[in-house]
């Protein structure tokens, strides 16, 4: 049977549509199909890229509290089943899990695509980096049974439907299609601007709770939050630099006023160790400060019989966090031994715990060398020395008085010296003392004792408010 023009034009044209609507179906199937994974990976990329830019602020100040914040808004965004914050050394230090047992299992796979409970996931594991450098990493798992549930329905939709279902879903897939990448478009590139640290106007992109809407208020909230962290970050570098140069000025001015004095100064740790000497103590041991920084100066000084003691001087003086005063001798680099006398304080936290200890010595070379000048006069074959307080306590007395008194000094200080005369001798130097105070002048006096003739001398020494707190007493034997 041989059919018309007509009929094979319609037929013609029948299998001509047919087959250029199966290419047509064919050709929109695969380009959906490639369409809606490129969609996928672009929004996961966009997220991811999203995130990392969200943490690292806070990661590289291990706020936790922020980040924990930064977590919760960005599992809102549908499809995030799990995210995992680690630090450089991957350790968890913030998580979020919708299921814990399948989030575990998908994280312990370390494959991109898992399928699991019939439903598909991707794993992405991001670096965390700052000028190149990784301060930790973030693992995100994206849930995309939805979307590929979606093609798969598409496609049996397509071989189903007839000529006006393939018609009507490939408008409406390019429709669609259309429209989802103009707006990842707008939004990839206010993320571009907004990576860049540039001014972006987050687009609008409709209203609603589809993903697209969320990821726009997500990243206007995003911009918004960061604007307003660089903002404090900049207020805090400010008082951070205006701090240090306070630190620093208070720094030089301490370490003016240690260098000033006359006396060493040395700033210990709790571990016993130098952190800071005055340059004093340069002068007096041979040791640079570099040489001595981090060192134990019972260690570098004292003797090794005497430096037990020592260290148990220090140890009780951490424990208590109490004022303590002793002196011992220190050998300097050159082998000379320096006597000093310590003053040391405690510096605490606010808890009252020690955190430095302030040693302040005083080199007493020349105060023992003056002691025993003093001694070396006091002890003078020929004149009698004794110095008492205003109610004749005996406080120093050279050898000569106390052979007088038919004793030694080391008995005779301590004791009253009316005790210990002849009654005359005694009555007769009262009034004398009665006397000096009232006047607080020298005074000169003669007695006998034992036959022999004695030339007493008596001096006032006056304390600061011009009272007389010591007299001195030279007796010369005129006989």
């Amino acid at each position: 049977m041989r059919l018309s023009l007509k009929y094979k034009f319609i037929l013609s044209f029948i299998v001509t549509e047919i087959l250029f609507i199966s290419v047509i179906v064919f050709y929109n199937f695969s380009s959906l199909n490639n369409l809606s994974k490129s969609l996928i990976d672009e929004k996961v990329e966009t997220a991811n890229k999203l995130f990392t830019e969200l943490i690292q602020a806070p990661l590289v100040v291990s706020d936790i509290k922020t980040l924990d914040q930064a977590i919760d808004s960005f599992t809102n965004i549908k499809n995030i089943v799990a995210v995992e914050i680690l630090d450089n050394k991957s350790r968890v230090i913030s998580h979020v899990h919708i299921d814990t047992e399948l989030s575990k299992k998908i994280f312990d796979t370390r494959s991109k695509k898992v399928e699991a409970q019939g439903r598909t996931f991707i794993l992405s594991v991001l670096p965390v980096k700052i000028h190149d450098k990784t301060i930790g990493s973030a693992k995100v798992i994206f849930e995309i049974t939805d979307s590929l549930k979606t093609i798969e329905d598409n496609r049996n939709f397509t071989f189903l439907v007839s000529l006006f279902g393939i018609i009507l879903s490939g408008l409406l897939v390019y429709i669609i299609g259309n429209r989802l990448t103009h707006s990842l478009e707008r939004l990839t590139s206010s993320a571009e601007k907004i990576a860049e640290d540039d001014q972006a106007v987050i687009p609008d992109v409709r209203s609603g709770k589809d993903e697209i809407s969320v990821l726009s208020k997500a990243m206007r909230i995003m911009q918004e939050r960061i604007v307003e962290r660089n903002r404090n970050l900049k207020d805090m570098l400010i008082k951070l630099r205006d701090a240090s140069v306070l630190l620093q000025q208070e720094k030089d001015f301490l370490g003016t006023l240690i260098n000033q004095t006359s006396s060493i100064v040395l700033v210990l740790n709790t571990k016993g160790e130098i952190v800071l000497t005055s340059k004093k103590v340069e002068k007096l041991t041979g040791y640079t400060q570099s040489e001595l920084h981090g060192k134990v100066p019972w260690e570098m000084f004292i003797p090794e019989n005497d430096q037990e003691d020592v260290k148990l001087v220090f140890e009780h003086l951490v424990s208590t966090s109490c004022s303590s005063t002793y002196e011992n001798v220190w050998m300097a680099k050159d082998g000379s031994h320096i006597p000093f006398a310590w003053s040391n304080s405690c510096v605490v936290d606010k808890n009252g715990v020690t955190e430095y200890i302030i040693a302040v010595g005083i080199d007493m070379t020349e105060k023992n060398k003056a002691e025993q000048t003093i001694k070396t006069l006091l002890n003078s074959p020929v004149v009698s020395i004794i110095l008492i307080s205003v109610d004749e306590t005996i406080l120093e007395i050279n050898d000569i008085a106390a052979k007088r008194l038919k004793s030694t000094s080391e008995k005779l200080k301590g004791k009253n010296l009316s005790d210990i005369s002849i009654t005359e001798s005694s009555q007769l130097r009262g009034r004398y003392i009665d006397e000096l105070l009232i006047t607080k002048k020298p005074l000169m006096y003669e007695e006998k004792q034992n036959g022999n003739t004695f030339r007493n001398h008596l001096y006032p020494i006056l304390d600061n408010d011009g009272n007389v707190f010591q007299i001195s007493i030279f007796s010369h034997d005129i006989t």
